[in-house]
């Protein structure tokens, strides 16, 4: 009889893609796995990952799984040439690849995701991935995101770089410092941007 932790990570995983979507998906499942569960987890996201479902390139970057490394390859390697990959799925391909070998193209494609897209809700979510990141490109990356039009990267940002200096640990938190970034006012902006670059 399957674990209460894989019958988690199988619901969270392969269930309903909105339901993971509004709750984010059971990571602490999926690392409480051991042993055969473990390797039978991993099988089934590789084929997962392999039908592009993007929660499977998550799963596969918190297990370190280099059997991933390959397709996950691919799919970087498809959004150079043009390929239609979407912008939350090429996000979780480069976080992955940079969980399992720190590849440094997985890091520059976020932050050129951050830099560049037209859209506020992806540039928010590159702005969220890069905290995993522990590279000074990452974090100039993140100051560079403090001048970001739209409030909501802005504060992203700033949460990063204060994971980034591991000032904030509390996911649900909602710092000062970070919400000083939301304000339309570069003036009343630039303690907080000033502030974060003391710090990080």
């Amino acid at each position: 009889m399957a674990s209460e932790e894989f019958q988690r990570f199988t619901s969270s995983f392969l269930g309903d893609p909105s339901e993971a979507a509004r709750d984010g998906l059971d990571l602490l499942a999926l690392r409480q796995l051991v042993g055969p569960e473990r390797q039978q987890a991993e099988e089934i996201l590789l084929q997962r990952l392999a039908a592009g479902d993007s929660r499977a390139a998550v799963g596969l970057g918190e297990l370190g799984s280099q059997q991933a490394a390959a397709t996950l390859k691919h799919f970087l390697q498809l959004s150079e040439t043009g390929q239609p990959i979407g912008a939350g799925f090429l996000i979780n391909i480069a976080v992955a690849l940079w969980q399992i070998e720190q590849l440094p193209e997985a890091l520059q494609r976020v932050a050129i995701i951050l830099q560049q897209s037209p859209d506020a809700t992806t540039r928010m979510e590159a702005a969220q991935a890069l905290r995993k990141f522990a590279s000074p490109a990452a974090r100039q990356a993140l100051h560079a995101a403090l001048a970001d039009e739209d409030g909501l990267v802005r504060y992203h940002a700033a949460r990063s770089l204060l994971v980034l200096a591991g000032k904030l640990t509390n996911e649900f938190d909602m710092p000062p410092l970070a919400l000083k970034m939301m304000s339309n006012n570069p003036a009343d902006r630039q303690p907080a941007v000033a502030e974060l670059s003391t710090l990080v």
